[in-house]
């Protein structure tokens, strides 16, 4: 197989890029990936090898991620700078989501949406991060993707789709791979481990490993189909190594408030960062959220607050305005929320580092750490009512994940975000 800007594919790569053309008449192609294994930069690869096979006729490829923003970002953010290191010319239409090499149309579509595939047909189908879906949105936009991806390519090659992604337990992908399976669907499975990306160091692998638990490493690092979650969501929380005597917050420090929202008990956790570890120094309830700055604010009076809401309560927040500024709270609100996945993720790693204490009078979220569990579904159980575990938990992944992004000091678990991110 021909490479036009002559780079050198690691082994799973190579595989992938190779298996559509030594297997015609098989239709999917899973490359199962661990972090940082170069699971998006296949996509890259993939696209040059389509164009280079097929320019000439017109080919129309679907390119699916979980967002088009995100695509735009990560794999089509590596394809461009590839193409304009190779000088290999391309059109991009904004407003159509359309890519053209030579007479090879890409259109790049969000997956988080299985009805925006019905809109087109193709001949071949790349799927970025499927299992970042949640599982039943996953499951339908293979379909779309099945259904949509019927046009004969050029030289007579049966239609044909690709999806990389990181294996997030048993879930979507799984779900998917097993329902081929049994009805006798053939495809191709490529495990990319992460320590075959030769572009990452030894000892940087080496780190990846002592963050991860054997079973987590398995998934993350080693493309391996394995059942992350079942029971606690949690269990790196051990209350006799992880609460800590109360002390006094500093005039002038900085705490973070991540904030759930249900009428009538609006739950919020806080936090601060000291040295190289964050300790959880206060639980709340609020009754009227409209209360909440006020309380925040006489509670600490002479501290910096930062508050970090649920990104779906954007309305929500934009009517506290006048009470949020009153209080001088500097108030963060993201488009969306970080994954599930990532935050319990965040949380995990950090107690596991031993880099989050809480003090003991923070009683309830301490409960939620120890009881909160999965569902048979492999999702972190939703509840109802002011006991249920998720709403603390939800605002303390909130606040937690926030810092770790801005943090000097834990830079590791912050590379292990942008790693997940930029695989």
């Amino acid at each position: 197989m021909r490479n036009p800007v002559d780079i050198d594919a690691n082994v799973h790569q190579s595989q992938t890029l190779k298996a559509p053309h030594a297997y015609p008449n098989i239709p999917y192609f899973f490359l199962m990936g661990g972090y940082g294994c170069g699971k998006s930069f296949t996509g890259v690869l993939a696209i040059l090898d389509i164009y280079y096979t097929y320019n000439g006729s017109y080919c129309r490829v679907g390119i699916g991620g979980t967002s088009q923003t995100l695509l735009r970002k990560t794999l089509i953010a590596d394809l461009f700078k590839v193409l304009t290191e190779a000088g290999i010319k391309y059109q991009h239409n904004k407003q159509e989501h359309t890519i053209y090499i030579g007479t090879i149309e890409y259109v790049y579509i969000s997956l988080s949406d299985p009805d925006t595939v019905f809109a087109y047909n193709f001949c071949i189908f790349i799927g970025d991060e499927l299992d970042e879906l949640k599982q039943e949105t996953a499951i339908a936009s293979f379909k779309a993707v099945q259904e949509r991806t019927r046009i004969v390519c050029p030289d007579g090659h049966p239609p044909y789709a690709i999806f990389m992604t990181t294996a997030q337990g048993l879930k979507g992908t799984y779900r998917i791979v097993e329902d081929l399976k049994d009805k006798k669907i053939p495809y191709v499975l490529i495990r990319g481990l992460t320590k075959n990306n030769t572009t990452l160091a030894p000892e940087y692998v080496k780190r990846l490993y002592a963050l991860y638990t054997p079973i987590e490493a398995e998934a993350f690092l080693e493309g391996k189909f394995v059942n992350l979650y079942t029971g606690r969501v949690y269990p790196e929380y051990n209350e006799l190594l992880h609460l800590y005597q109360a002390f006094p917050v500093k005039d002038g420090e900085k705490v973070y408030v991540g904030q759930d929202f249900n009428s009538g008990f609006s739950k919020a956790a806080v936090f601060v960062e000291r040295g190289n570890c964050i300790y959880g120094i206060a639980e709340y309830s609020f009754n009227v959220v409209a209360d909440a700055p006020r309380i925040l604010r006489k509670d600490f009076p002479s501290q910096q607050i930062v508050w970090l809401p649920d990104a779906s309560a954007k309305e929500i927040m934009a009517g506290y305005r006048e009470e949020i500024n009153e209080a001088g709270i500097e108030l963060h609100m993201r488009n969306v929320n970080p994954s599930v996945t990532e935050r319990i993720l965040v949380i995990n790693k950090l107690f596991r580092t031993g880099r989050l204490r809480l003090f003991g009078t923070m009683k309830n979220l301490g409960i939620a750490l120890k009881t909160r569990q999965f569902d048979d579904n492999g999702e972190p159980y939703k509840g109802k009512g002011p006991t249920a575990p998720d709403h603390i938990c939800d605002a303390t992944e909130y606040a937690l994940w926030h810092i770790v992004q801005i943090s000097t000091t834990l830079k590791d678990l912050k590379d292990l975000l942008r790693l997940k991110n930029a695989a």
